[in-house]
């Protein structure tokens, strides 16, 4: 009874049906709210505000440019959960606070800025919670909060604790000039692990695991027992851990070490520390920042040894309450710089118009390990692409474009995304873009997809890339579209190639087609290299086009070891995984098998959902290089599809692709559904047919070639259900 009651109370307040464990809330513009602008101008801290439908800020940043966002609406959407199917007999309360129960979740809004169209996204509870902010034209935009995750505004979440960090008006959002810090002077460590003052892993890889928030979803905003907005940033560490201040603090006092500094600009900064059992120093005295100020993760720690760090900002009489990870974040972004970790950059970009020849300039800190080597690659949100640290572009149509940057120095990639607001006419004249819709390198970057903090960049964009031995010198060819982004037609085009270190012809281009339908077929032939890596930048020319040429890189792998064979399995931790940014998530529950790990379900613990979104176009691939051979292909034994507790997941139908030596085919797949009387009837999307007997984990028999060229992919278009992505086993019958 209670349990029906909990769901009662999320339905009716909202009005909307709750179908499975999906839940939706979203709020539109109120036609009776007063529309509020607000000016505001950068300063030596970060600004936060907090604004309704139909509002507006006007940001000036450093260099005296206005910045204009307007909300339009928010809206909160669950995207994984078991919190409904608790028995009534396990559940804490009636908010359905519960040990077992768990959620995850997104929260977005829609905005204009500078009159352009934008969504804004975010995910709670996932590793994507620790996350790269937005930068617009030069502004860094932190999108801290929307109040319709609150059950009272028709979402899931409640607001028994205090300083739950719902905002008080629909959406919050912390703004700062990309060209500053947070604030003045370095951030400090806030804690560090153990009593021997070692330096815990966050601190060497610049990284906070979700798996070591409390309970693997204890961040910022994070659903605390399925049901409560967490305020702070709750970290599980050893029991007796140093904590330290993280800047000086002009006051502190209590257990918790509730300490402020205000700053130059009049900006209060607050912070506390939860779960302190020992304080070394005084209330009402100040601390300098890296001073050691008590013992943490020891007292009132619940089911895991942990510390919880809450940040506030006082300003102009207002108190906000504000994702502790911005901190962590600056800190992280200190090291960095310190150590000389490669880190790519670009200068400030700026409001554009169409038509307009637009300088970019890229750069880099003084980067200590790998300093002989680095090269720049862009790709400019239009389909665009160059390579160098000082392209041109001009854009042909009006909107808001991400602007990414790749630097590579032959070890290792960063890459540093800011979008550019653009405004004006389609151009009238032809401009020239390459696309090439099956390698993930050429995928249009979303527009609204941020980057996960200190995850490796996967590839260099605009890339092609091949693998040849000896025995299979010839992999097959790929091809390169010509689109034309502007009006009238592409002259044909020509094409030159810059061989970087070899100076083998190895590079096969073959041009097909005229005008707006013209195709480069891109070949390589390794027979007689030695072993090694050989790279090539092709630049594609049409005369009269906007921004041509248009480069983009051939890659030849030619390995000196043999292909894999016997039992490979992808998961999504190997090389030979991709899947599309932004749209798969993971969690990583404590009760559910985190941290220890024991009892963690899906391969090497771990898988990817779709949040029961069939948005087309997104995918997870499985590319592995497989010796030539038959292959038995099987979703990995353990991944929960239709499980019981704790994940609670219905089966899903979904579409599974094999590329391989026998063509490209697509069939759907129905985990745990695919038992029983044989044939039956089923509905499709296109009508009813009969569904013919598999084994509810076999995607069939196939023939591959040697190497890279054949793939498996999971695909959220169309699909029904928890479309979930673990790993794909790969079996050649010859060696079993």
């Amino acid at each position: 009874m209670k349990q029906e009651l909990i769901v009662l109370k999320i339905l009716l307040p909202s009005l909307f049906i709750l179908i499975g464990h999906t839940l939706h809330a979203q709020t539109d513009l109120r036609a009776k709210q007063k529309r509020n602008i607000i000016s505001l101008v950068a300063k030596e801290t970060i600004t936060p505000i907090e604004i309704n439908h139909g509002d507006a800020v006007h940001y000036t940043n450093k260099a005296g440019e206005k910045l204009t966002i307007e909300l339009l609406s928010t809206s909160a959407n669950v995207i994984y959960t078991n919190k409904y199917k608790i028995p009534p007999d396990e559940s804490g309360n009636d908010r359905g606070n519960m040990f077992r129960a768990r959620l995850l979740y997104e929260f977005t809004c829609d905005l204009k800025i500078n009159g352009l169209p934008m969504t804004m996204r975010r995910y709670v509870g996932s590793q994507e919670s620790f996350y790269e902010p937005y930068v617009m034209n030069g502004v860094r935009i932190w999108f801290d909060g929307v109040s319709a995750i609150n059950e009272e505004n028709g979402g899931f979440l409640n607001t028994a604790r205090t300083e739950n960090g719902i905002p008080k008006k629909h959406a919050r959002f912390v703004f700062h000039d990309m060209t500053q810090r947070i604030c003045p002077g370095e951030i400090h460590p806030w804690f560090i692990d153990g009593e021997e003052k070692d330096e815990s892993f966050i601190y060497r890889d610049n990284f906070i695991d979700i798996g070591r928030c409390y309970n693997g979803d204890d961040c910022f905003l994070g659903a605390y027992l399925g049901g409560e907005a967490h305020g702070a940033l709750d970290v599980v560490m050893e029991k007796n851990t140093l904590m330290y201040a993280p800047f000086d603090m002009d006051t502190q006092e209590g257990i918790r070490a509730a300490g402020s500094k205000k700053w130059s600009d009049g900006s209060v900064w607050r912070i506390n520390t939860g779960h302190v059992i020992e304080k070394f120093v005084p209330d009402n005295v100040p601390l300098k920042a890296g001073t050691v100020y008590g013992r943490g993760a020891k007292r009132a720690v619940g089911f895991h040894p942990h510390a919880h760090f809450g940040f506030a900002i006082f300003e102009n009489e207002i108190l906000y309450d504000i994702d502790t990870w911005i901190i962590f974040w600056q800190l992280f972004e200190d090291n960095k710089k310190r150590d000389g970790v490669l880190r790519a950059m670009m200068n400030p970009l700026h409001h554009s118009k169409t038509g307009e020849l637009i300088q970019f300039q890229g750069k880099r800190d003084q980067e200590k390990r790998h300093p002989s080597k680095m090269e720049y690659f862009w790709t400019f949100g239009d389909g665009g692409s160059s390579v160098g640290p000082a392209p041109e572009h001009v854009y042909t149509k009006a909107g808001i474009y991400p602007v990414t940057l790749t630097i590579d120095n032959g070890v290792e990639l960063a890459s540093f995304t800011q979008h550019i607001t653009i405004e004006g006419s389609d151009a009238t004249q032809p401009s020239i873009a390459l696309s090439c819709p099956d390698e993930p390198a050429f995928r249009k970057r979303p527009l609204d997809a941020m980057d996960v903090y200190s995850r490796p960049v996967k590839f260099v964009p605009h890339s092609l890339e091949f693998w040849a031995r000896p025995s299979r010198p010839k992999p097959n060819t790929k091809e390169i579209q010509i689109q034309n982004g502007g009006d009238d037609a592409l002259s044909n085009v020509t094409f030159g190639v810059d061989y970087k270190n070899h100076e083998h012809s190895w590079l096969k281009i073959q041009h097909t087609g005229n005008l707006n339908n013209q195709t480069l077929e891109i070949g390589v032939d390794g027979q007689g290299l030695p072993a090694g890596q050989y790279e090539a930048v092709v630049s594609v020319f049409s005369e009269g086009a906007l921004n041509s040429p248009q480069d983009f890189r051939v890659v030849l792998n030619v390995p000196d070891y043999p292909a894999k064979t016997k039992g490979i399995t992808v998961d999504d931790k190997d090389e030979a995984f991709y899947c599309t940014p932004y749209f798969w998530v993971g969690h990583r529950y404590h009760g559910w098998g985190w941290p220890l790990l024991k009892d963690a379900e899906g391969y090497n613990h771990f898988y990817l959902i779709n949040g029961e979104r069939a948005k087309e176009g997104e995918f997870v691939r499985f590319n592995p290089d497989l010796q030539e051979g038959i292959y038995d292909l099987y979703l990995y034994e353990k991944t929960p599809f239709a499980s019981g507790p704790p994940a609670d997941n219905e089966p899903a139908r979904f579409q599974a692709r094999v590329v391989s030596a026998e063509g490209d085919t697509t069939f759907w797949m129905e985990p745990e559904r695919t038992k029983g009387l044989y044939p039956r009837p089923h509905e499709g999307p296109d009508g009813w047919y009969y569904f013919e007997p598999q084994p509810s984990r076999s995607l069939g028999t196939f023939k591959f070639e040697e190497g890279k060229d054949g793939f498996v992919e999971i695909m959220a278009g169309g699909s029904k259900g928890q479309v979930i992505a673990d790993a794909i086993h790969f079996l050649r019958k010859d060696d079993f």
